[in-house]
């Protein structure tokens, strides 16, 4: 019953979200020079082959930040291998989000002060109100995920990518490059 609840606490909020305006620009990846990033933190294989792409990016002279929702269900000792700075903001299940699921705005407050010239959206794929909600309500030009045939999806994002299943993040990252490379060019 809860949960019934909860959902449709959260239909709301997006209905609200989707009616703020935006303006969408196309950018091709040389032209980028802001890129948010959300992820979950899951293993410490895909922390490393997260960051090797952002260093990747940054060496290329683009600013990244990194949103990371870090379950605090797990066993693992997750935050042994995550190596934090100014750029990553992790986000704790149990802490920092109410009792409806909705992250708190103090907590996203340093996230959603900036302004994005891409927001890449790495865990749409668990059909999650999390990565809606930030990219719902995140200051970007351009919103990116996975595809994974949700119409709701094809709203909230302005490019998916059709990806097979297992595919690791990594390798959406490169193809996610490739593609906007070939764009406005």
């Amino acid at each position: 019953m809860i949960e019934r609840i909860r959902k449709i606490r959260h239909k709301r909020i997006v209905k609200q979200l989707f009616s703020l305006k935006r303006m969408k620009i196309m950018h091709s990846f040389d032209s980028v020079k802001t890129i948010g990033i959300v992820v979950d933190i899951t293993t410490e294989d895909n922390w490393k082959q997260l960051s090797y792409m952002v260093r990747k990016f940054e060496k290329l002279g683009k600013k990244v930040y990194l949103l990371a929702r870090k379950n605090d269900k797990t066993k693992t000792t997750q935050s042994d291998f995550i190596i934090t700075n100014t750029n990553v903001l992790i986000l704790h299940t149990k802490t920092d989000f109410n009792f409806w699921g909705i992250p708190k705005p103090l907590v996203l407050k340093p996230f959603f002060d900036k302004k994005y010239d891409i927001l890449i959206d790495m865990t749409a794929n668990n059909g999650d109100f999390f990565p809606i909600y930030v990219a719902l309500h995140a200051l970007s030009d351009l919103r990116i995920s996975r595809s994974n045939d949700n119409d709701e999806n094809k709203k909230i994002y302005d490019l998916l990518l059709k990806m097979e299943p297992n595919a690791s993040d990594y390798n959406f990252l490169e193809q996610l490059v490739r593609y906007l490379t070939m764009i406005n060019k």
